[in-house]
């Protein structure tokens, strides 16, 4: 049975495990035949168990405790769960740990080349895990514990059959969990990062953006963002926003800002300081992929020493059947938004903008993604402030010309990435653009881009962006994928 060794794993990288998807909630369901294992593994038993019940501080506990048992083989496979839960430093924290665990194994205890299938099924590629090594390890692994042996496999590919053998095995917590799951992989709402992004571009400046963001407060599902950052031309915001667990759920948000803008009038730029205040809140709804949200916001600015106040209602639709990061990236998007400020309600103007957008992400020749993304956004009152009509140019919109280029009432745009996996971390792009704003036309655009997906890849992207349109060319940075 081949035994290869997992490749050190490296601080560097900061890793996580992939990813799993969503999985239905946790039934009572005894295994048929219980295995004989050791303390440390009964722990880990708990934790798998705890985990696919969707109860992650339980089984953050449990995990510890095979952690702390002194077996190799149960620490080894805890330390890999743990990563799901420790943020971007969890490789730091477990890496060199759980490759002096698997080092520790006896070469012929069967446990220990299960804590090998671990390391090859949950470990990031990065570090030398290998899915079609796991499923080769887990079986040979079957005449010896086969219950465990089929579980992993279950894990990496769907088979109804395996399953119904996997009923009838003796099995670990893992294998109890598909079980009663009926073969879906426990849910798993992400883990929190901490990180510097870089943030610049042409008539912004040049800066960097420190952010924090966990998707699963208190192990409940609440969510929580922050972010601070500042650029060379003296723009720098602070903002907050957070949501609630469950279908019913609330969602908040609030920011200070100072924005130093262009305003350009033909082919010339003014220069203009916007300083503000908003914040949101509001209820919201969620639907297996379906969410919606109707909330009340509120904003005070200053442009230039004139004082303006808005506040209104605002409302929020999307349609997320998105999977996947990086090679994997799969499926669909749909989204709408809209704002308001009202006279009635002591806003200084009348103001009602909507935006709807649409993505979609397809596997493409030579292990690539095709990303495409349309989008039309309208301030359907007249006499809003100018800041707040829809405009192209920047890092999000019309990439090459300078933030906030063109202006106007109306706004249509389209991209098409072509993404493909480099070496590692690092994928490449290659992009074309434009965008149509009213009373200036149409606007092409297209470029080269590089980005490093750092784990958790879902939340950890830092990018950069060479550029050229109609306006000329730009390099921009900026903190996640485009779109």
């Amino acid at each position: 049975m081949p035994k290869r060794q997992p490749t050190p794993l490296r601080p560097l990288v900061l890793g996580l495990l992939v990813a799993l998807g969503a999985g239905p909630a946790w039934a009572e369901q005894p295994s048929a035949m219980a295995l004989t294992v050791s303390p440390g593994l009964s722990s880990l038993a708990d934790g798998d168990r705890a985990w696919f019940a969707g109860d992650r501080r339980v089984a953050v506990a449990a995990w510890r405790d095979a952690v702390d048992s002194g077996e190799a083989a149960a620490e080894a496979m805890a330390r890999l769960r743990l990563l799901m839960f420790t943020g971007n430093w969890g490789m730091a924290v477990h890496g060199p740990r759980i490759d002096r665990a698997l080092a520790a194994c006896p070469a012929d205890d069967p446990w220990c080349l299960l804590a090998l299938v671990d390391f090859h099924l949950l470990a990031p590629a990065e570090v030398g895990a290998d899915l079609a090594l796991a499923d080769e390890l887990a079986r040979g692994l079957e005449a010896e514990l086969p219950g465990p042996a089929m579980a992993r496999q279950l894990m990496m590919r769907s088979d109804p059959d395996a399953l119904d053998r996997l009923g009838s095995q003796p099995r670990d917590g893992l294998g109890d969990g598909l079980v009663a799951s009926g073969g879906e992989p426990p849910p798993y709402q992400g883990t929190w990062l901490l990180g510097l992004g870089l943030v610049g571009g042409p008539g912004v400046g040049f800066g960097g953006g420190l952010h924090f963001v966990h998707p699963d407060l208190f192990y409940g599902g609440h969510r929580l963002g922050v972010e601070a950052g500042a650029t060379s031309r003296g723009s720098a915001w602070l903002a907050a926003s957070g949501a609630s667990a469950g279908r019913l759920y609330g969602y908040g948000d609030g920011s200070i800002a100072r924005w130093v803008q262009d305003l350009w009038v033909d082919d010339s730029a003014v220069e203009w300081k916007v300083e503000g205040a908003q914040a949101a809140l509001g209820p919201g709804v969620q639907l297996e992929h379906l969410r919606l949200s109707v909330g009340g916001r509120t904003r005070w600015d200053r442009v230039d020493g004139q004082a303006l106040a808005g506040h209104g209602p605002e409302l929020g639709f999307a349609l997320d059947h998105r999977r996947g990061w990086g090679a994997t990236r799969r499926g669909w998007y749909l989204g709408s938004s809209w704002r308001s400020a009202l006279v009635a309600l002591g806003s200084d103007y009348d103001h009602l903008s909507g935006q709807a957008e649409a993505r979609g992400y397809l596997a493409g020749p030579w292990t690539t993604v095709v990303a495409g993304r349309v989008l039309g956004s309208r301030a359907l009152v007249d006499g809003a402030p100018w800041y707040l009509l829809p405009s192209a140019g920047g890092a999000e919109i019309l990439r090459g010309a300078p933030a906030g280029r063109y202006r106007g009432r109306s706004l249509a745009a389209a991209d098409l990435e072509w993404r493909r996996m480099i070496a590692g971390p690092l994928e490449g792009a290659a992009f074309a653009c434009g965008a149509w704003v009213q009373d200036s036309g149409w606007h092409p655009g297209g470029g080269l881009g590089l980005r490093l997906l750092m784990p958790p890849r879902q939340l950890n992207v830092v990018r950069l962006d060479f550029a050229v349109s109609d306006a000329g060319w730009a390099v921009t940075t900026g903190w996640g994928e485009v779109f």
